[in-house]
């Protein structure tokens, strides 16, 4: 009996254990196409590498991030389930930056997706329902080259 009871201890340590890490979850995202333009040479096509790669977590941890001053963001401080911290990071680089998972459910509406607005990347959009991720830069607005990348993302836990 004291060893069935040993037993069972331990396999609901490891069920709650497992059910508190299947919360966090990861994304590799693949670019698939990208283009921009160089406004101060009248707009002339630019073509960049479609062969970037991103890491989407949510549901991270503040300490994860690069850039000090988004440790500090409101988000951390937020217990709702439909809003909190996530992060972006392309693959390569060092930089770990802030997003916000964001779920809407209202009636038979509902919208599951991460949104970046980053220093290194640019304007990040990640539909997670559907599995695809925009990455505007420069606004396409102002001096210089500005450009667009679109791609692909799979769960990867």
């Amino acid at each position: 009996m004291r060893k069935c009871k040993a037993i069972c201890f331990f396999v609901t340590i490891n069920i709650l254990l497992g059910a508190s890490s299947l919360s966090a979850k990861s994304w590799v995202c693949d670019t698939k196409a990208s283009n921009g333009f160089n406004s101060d040479s009248g707009f002339e096509p630019l073509n960049f590498s479609a062969n970037s790669s991103y890491i989407f977590k949510d549901d991270i941890d503040a300490s994860e991030l690069t850039l000090e001053h988004q440790r500090d963001s409101n988000v951390f401080n937020r217990n709702d389930r439909d809003y909190y911290p996530s992060s972006i990071k392309q693959i390569g680089h060092n930089a770990t930056e802030l997003c916000t998972h964001i779920i809407v459910r209202q009636g038979k509406f509902k919208s599951d997706r991460i949104t970046c607005d980053t220093i290194f990347y640019g304007d990040v959009v990640f539909n997670v329902e559907i599995g695809r991720f925009s990455i505007v830069n420069n606004g396409f607005t102002s001096n210089g080259s500005s450009y667009v990348e679109v791609g692909e993302c799979r769960l990867v836990n």
